[in-house]
């Protein structure tokens, strides 16, 4: 007999109630249309149980008996059966997705129930991650008139069309190149080219407006100065001189073959020598100067080193095609005809001088090979001199150098070739008196060639338009400022310091206490020299021995900050003997170039400790230097007048990306093989010290790797790669340093980007780097750094050296496809 839901029925309770069809609509999908069941039959279980069905069946009988529920009864029966409802429905949506994933019922369930914990779980893991990760800094833009402007003066210099980490020094400098392109009298221009530019014209307006007092002093050196400045820019008097003082001395010196004024019978080539070498401060075949004794640097030694070539390098003379040699003949020939020679004299003097410096060339060792002072360095004295090159009469000549010096057969010297000046002397000895004779004066002449009338200057840049491809030379107030620095740097470096003390006692409320940007680089060098102390203690390369080494060499390190002569008394002192004349420009000349072999004469006899650092002044005013006698660092006052030394502490990525580097780089250059091999107290170390070679050890594999990757990506060609590579991982080390004290600072936390330019503060220390090292030149310019500089260009140094480092990769989220993302890394270099 068959159960029937009697759903008509009075009082049954299932008015409301879903068909068995709508209670599991899968049903008919799983076991086709199911059958009533019917009674003794043995009934299956459904998703609820066979004893739920039983209920279920037993509800639907009524019970005669059953008076029929009450009013509030039935109200209470409406109530459950909405619940039973609505969990029934939650139950079906259970039910249709088990049976469109094919799964029973109840096997869906425990899956639903599964994936939810799953997430819930992965929730929790999220929040936690969220939680305990490390939060860097919040960088909010600074918005102040200040950081608008370095924000303005950064994005100018961008190529934002391009991406940083596929050409990224074309992105950080096309903007610059742009706004800054190469000058018609430039073979070269760069950042720093154009820094120094900027400080010359600073410096011709500071000599243009000197003080009234000044003035009215009769030994006043700036008044000096403008003195010498304004002869050389009476280029009217200069012209009416026309050469006539410079054929006088080549009168008083013998006369010159080429002019047809010179006497064979005559000719005295040790008087001559030792004339154009004293008197004029020519270096014919080598070169003598007065450095700190690599053995005890608080006394000073006569150095000797080759020198001798009108072109830059050896190699040009065996390329004698080439444009460098044929803008050579050229020149000599022109310059033999402006002095009266005919064209035939002319053009047979050039062919003869070009022959006879080749034949110097090929004894000429290369300069990298005077790179390490240890293996190069050669001290001996004068009788030993003599003994090996007896043609240059050597007691004669430095007694007439250095006529207070005390020279005798005892006096020591040192050379970076004895073997040279070995074969120097047989080559002067198989060389004819007219040729020497055209050789010594050719390099006199060249000498005095810029100081004369403008034909002679004109034949000067047409040699460098040919041979380097500058179209014209400098405009003459920068000639004219160029020589005032060449001649007086320490009445330059007076000049620019007075003038920022006078510009800070104009502000309000200020005095004239210390410079800010001399705290700036101090608080700077302190904080660099720290950060390399602290990596050489942790770092695994070095033993104990040279551990202890390095550190205390970092400990004595010291900072000099411009000129040691600041004091205007002392300068006067020093330039006393120095007289000026306003409008003879060539006399001028002379005189200076007399004083100077004054100043190379007292630093040998009496040395003071400021020697080392106003001799690295006088060579390289602009550049910040490693003294490795002093182990100093030498900060010039050229590079106070940047601009970056005034950004807020908030900003100080853009400085440590720009000067920091250049500090940090000084500081690396006393671990390397050239400059590193000295003890703090100055003194070169000796050759079996076994911390020579462990240091030569540590760089050479850095330098090895560095030069290996460059060729591996076709950086440029091998020969240039690696004679440039120790430069190149010396300034690498420089920037890895430059990063790590920025990122060590108090106030790193604090740091800020800037308006419109949405990059982390590790970004602006790159694009600081980057266009810092913005640059460019002609092709011929090209050519010749490629043949003879020992420094990698701009360009391919920048893509280089950030190729190596993952923070830069990081910085730019540079992806792994990306041209500049540092795939492989030589590691740590210091």
């Amino acid at each position: 007999m068959e159960v029937v839901e009697n759903k008509n029925a009075p009082g049954n309770g299932l008015t409301d109630a879903v068909s068995p069809e709508e209670s599991d609509p899968l049903k008919e999908k799983d076991g086709g249309d199911k059958k009533t069941k019917k009674k003794g039959s043995p009934i299956k279980k459904s998703l609820f149980g066979t004893k739920n069905k039983e209920k279920m069946t037993e509800a639907t009988t009524p019970d005669p008996e059953d008076p029929g529920p009450s009013v509030s009864d039935s109200e209470n029966e409406q109530e459950d059966k909405k619940r039973k409802r609505r969990r029934q429905g939650r139950k079906d949506v259970v039910g249709i997705w088990a049976h469109k994933c094919r799964l029973t019922p109840k096997r869906g369930l425990i899956y639903l129930l599964f994936c939810g914990v799953v997430i819930i779980l992965l929730l929790f893991i999220l929040f936690l991650l969220a939680a305990l990760w490390p939060r860097g800094p919040s960088h909010e833009p600074c918005l102040s008139a200040q950081c608008h402007q370095y924000s303005s003066n950064v994005l100018g210099a961008l190529n934002q069309t391009l991406e940083p980490c596929m050409s990224y020094w074309e992105y950080s400098c096309d903007g610059w190149l742009r706004e800054h392109p190469l000058p018609k009298s430039r073979a070269y221009w760069d950042v720093q080219t154009y820094h120094e530019f900027k400080v010359k014209d600073k410096l011709r307006m500071v000599l243009n407006t000197l003080p009234l007092a000044w003035i009215e002093e009769p030994n006043n050196v700036p008044l000096k100065m403008k003195r010498f400045y304004d002869s050389c820019m009476a280029v009217d008097y200069i012209d009416a001189d026309g050469e006539k003082e410079l054929l006088r001395i080549i009168k008083i010196l013998g006369g010159w073959n080429v002019l047809r004024d010179f006497r064979s019978s005559d000719f005295d080539f040790p008087r001559l020598l030792r004339k154009v070498q004293s008197d004029h401060r020519v270096s014919p075949f080598f070169k003598v100067s007065v450095v700190p004794d690599p053995e005890s640097p608080s006394r000073n030694i006569i150095k000797i080193t080759p020198s001798g070539l009108s072109l830059p390098h050896p190699s040009y003379y065996f390329l004698q095609s080439g444009p460098m040699a044929k803008a050579f003949e050229t020149f000599a020939k022109d310059v033999a005809q402006l002095l009266g020679a005919t064209s035939y004299q002319g053009g047979s003097f050039a062919v003869e001088m070009f022959n006879f410096e080749k034949r110097l060339a090929e004894i000429t060792p290369d300069p990298g090979n005077f790179s390490d002072p240890v293996a190069s360095l050669q001290k001996l004295s004068v009788a030993e001199l003599k003994g090996m090159s007896n043609t240059i009469f050597w007691g004669d000549l430095l007694t007439a150098l250095f006529p207070q010096g005390n020279i005798n057969d005892q006096t020591q010297v040192v050379t970076t070739s004895v073997q040279y000046l070995m074969e120097v002397s047989g080559l002067i000895s198989t060389t004819d008196k007219g040729n020497l004779n055209n050789y010594l004066m050719w390099h006199l002449t060249q000498r005095y060639l810029p100081y004369l009338h403008k034909q002679f200057t004109e034949a000067v840049e047409t040699f460098r338009r040919e041979s380097i491809g500058s179209t014209t030379g400098p405009p003459r107030w920068e000639f004219c400022i160029t020589e005032i620095i060449r001649f007086f740097p320490h009445g330059s470096d007076f000049l620019l310091a007075h003038d920022r003390k006078e510009k800070r006692s104009t502000v309000a409320g200020s005095d004239h206490g210390v410079d800010p940007a001399v705290t700036t680089i101090s608080e700077m060098f302190q904080h660099i020299k720290q950060t390399v102390s602290n990596r050489v203690n942790v770092a695994t390369k070095y033993d104990e021995s040279l551990r202890n080494y390095l550190l205390d060499k970092l400990r004595l390190m010291t900072l000099q900050i411009g000129n040691p002569l600041r004091n205007k008394t002392v300068l006067e002192e020093v330039y006393f003997s120095v007289q000026m004349q306003k409008t003879d420009f060539f006399p001028n000349v002379i005189t200076l170039i007399e004083f100077q072999g004054r100043v190379a004469q007292k630093d040998l006899v009496h040395p003071n400790k400021d020697t080392a650092i106003i001799n690295a002044i006088t060579e390289n005013p602009f550049s910040v230097q490693l003294i490795p006698s002093l182990n100093k660092i030498l900060v010039p006052q050229t590079l106070l007048e940047k601009e970056q030394l005034d950004v807020p502490d908030e900003l100080m990525s853009l400085l440590y990306g720009s000067i920091g580097v250049e500090i940090a780089e000084a500081i690396a250059k006393s671990f390397g093989p050239e400059q590193g091999l000295y003890l703090p107290s100055g003194a070169l170390l000796s050759g079996r010290d076994a911390k020579v070679q462990e240091m030569r050890d540590i760089m050479e594999s850095r330098r090895s790797c560095l030069s290996s990757f460059f060729v591996n990506i076709r950086l440029d060609d091998e020969q240039y790669v690696d004679r440039t590579s120790l430069d190149t991982t010396l300034h690498a080390a420089g920037i890895q340093i430059a990063l790590e004290a920025l990122r060590t600072l108090e106030f790193a936390d604090s740091f800020q980007s800037l308006p419109g330019i949405d990059r982390p503060p590790e970004a602006l220390f790159f694009l600081a780097y980057g266009q810092s090292q913005c640059a460019v030149h002609t092709m011929l310019f090209h050519d010749l750094e490629h043949t003879t500089f020992t420094s990698l260009s701009h360009d391919h140094k920048v893509r280089g050296v950030l190729r190596q480092l993952v923070a830069f990769s990081e910085a730019f989220s540079c992806s792994k496809s990306s041209e500049m993302y540092a795939d492989f890394t030589c590691g740590l270099i210091i």
